[in-house]
């Protein structure tokens, strides 16, 4: 399965082309292996230097970081030297069809064997890989793995009495209640047709057919096909219901507080928006807690969406057969629980120790590792770029617009062509 920023001055990106270059062919005074690993997070350094202290101190290779400022400068680094000894041995990148150049020019290193030896040890999912792969060969290490579910209110949910649903039925039926009591079922902030108006569009796809949903990642189905116009109309339904928030009422000032305040109950969105909620002040332990959507049929309940950050390794690195050395350990218990703890993040080493998790995320793990979930690219990088510009604008009118959303499909559709010849 497949489904899975600016420089103005020359002198700046100059010095970064030369900065790059040397740190690449850097060496320990101990006569230690250095490997640089670059990405444009600085949030990110903190771990990675944890990373390099534990390996260097385990098997003799240390890990830098080079941090960019901005994405294009990135970019633009990592590519100049891609093909060349020069190349960074280590550096982070897009995954599904982002990463599809990259991979099918064979500029990449195959990791299909580390995956599979951790995989056979029951360290992560079987079909996980395929989130870090292209075209069945696994070419990117897990370095952020996020899961698409739902927030919710719970000081809201106890003022009602409501249990977290498990079936639609139960959605429908906490929809109502609340409907009924003056509150918005689920926030949607898509304000100005952006990025965000394709998660609506997912999870109706998902829920009702995942393999619909494939379908439209491979372009193997129509956006106006009669199962997909079915799946969309109960997106539109629930925004014409007001089970939804109109698209004028949220904004990226304004979502946290109205969540907190009880304007709305529960929002759609990947877990890494639980940062945002705890900056807010508010608790997973008391203000808010986080499910997967149920499904409308018994597939669409096993489905649970993934997005994720990827750290992969250049073939002409002079330094490619260490970085690999290095990507067992990264996927490794001991390498996963140093990167979940001085990182932040949610290991999706099924092995790490649960206490390195956000507590909303514990159970959720826990269901993961146990087989309950199939997992599937989030459509951002699970179809051709092109066609995600292309069509994701249109998504948002539907959100505008929800009456209108079969003429709209039909839209989506010529525009999705247009973009994808032949498909």
């Amino acid at each position: 399965m497949r489904r899975v920023w600016k420089f103005t001055s020359v002198f700046a990106v100059g010095a970064l082309v030369l900065a790059g270059c040397a740190a690449t062919d850097s060496a320990s005074d101990d006569g230690a292996t250095e490997l640089v690993w670059a990405n444009d997070a600085a949030w990110h350094q903190e771990g990675q230097d944890a990373l390099g202290a534990a390996s260097l101190e385990s098997f003799g290779i240390n890990v830098t970081s080079e941090i960019f400022p901005t994405t294009d400068a990135y970019q633009a680094q990592v590519r100049s030297s891609l093909d060349t000894a020069d190349a960074y041995p280590l550096f982070d990148w897009w995954f599904g069809y982002r990463m599809q150049d990259l991979a099918e020019q064979g500029l990449l290193q195959d990791i299909s064997d580390i995956w599979d030896e951790a995989i056979g040890r029951g360290e992560y999912p079987a079909d996980l890989k395929n989130v870090f792969s292209w075209d069945g060969v696994a070419y990117g290490l897990p370095k952020l793995v996020n899961y698409w579910g739902v927030f919710y209110n719970k000081n809201v949910f106890s003022k009602y009495d409501l249990e977290i649903p498990t079936t639609w039925d139960d959605l429908i039926s906490v929809c109502e209640t609340l409907k009924s009591n003056g509150v918005y079922c689920f926030g949607q902030q898509i304000s100005d047709r952006s990025w965000a108006s394709f998660i609506w569009f997912q999870e109706v796809l998902v829920r009702s057919d995942p393999a619909l949903y494939n379908g439209i990642l491979d372009g193997s189905v129509a956006y106006d096909d009669p199962r997909v116009v079915e799946a969309v109309g109960v997106w539109a339904d629930f925004i014409q219901k007001e089970y939804i928030t109109p698209t004028s009422l949220l904004n990226s000032d304004n979502a946290v507080q109205e969540f907190a305040d009880g304007t709305y109950a529960m929002q759609l969105i990947g877990d890494w928006t639980g940062n945002s909620l705890n900056d807010a002040g508010l608790s997973g332990d008391t203000d808010y807690g986080f499910f997967v959507m149920p499904g409308m049929t018994d597939a669409g309940s096993r489905a649970l969406i993934v997005e994720a950050r990827v750290s992969v390794l250049p073939k002409a690195s002079s330094k490619a057969e260490k970085a690999k050395e290095f990507a067992k350990y990264f996927l490794s218990v001991d390498g996963a629980t140093v990167w979940a703890k001085t990182a932040g993040i949610n290991s999706p080493n099924l092995k790490v120790a649960a206490d390195t998790r956000p507590d909303f995320l514990v159970e959720l793990g826990d269901r993961v590792s146990a087989g309950d979930f199939d997992l599937y690219q989030r459509y951002w990088e699970g179809t051709p770029t092109p066609v995600v510009d292309a069509v994701y604008p249109l998504l948002g009118k539907i959100a505008e617009n929800p009456a209108d959303y079969k003429a709209i499909l039909a839209e989506a559709q010529a525009a999705a062509q247009a973009a994808w010849p032949g498909r």
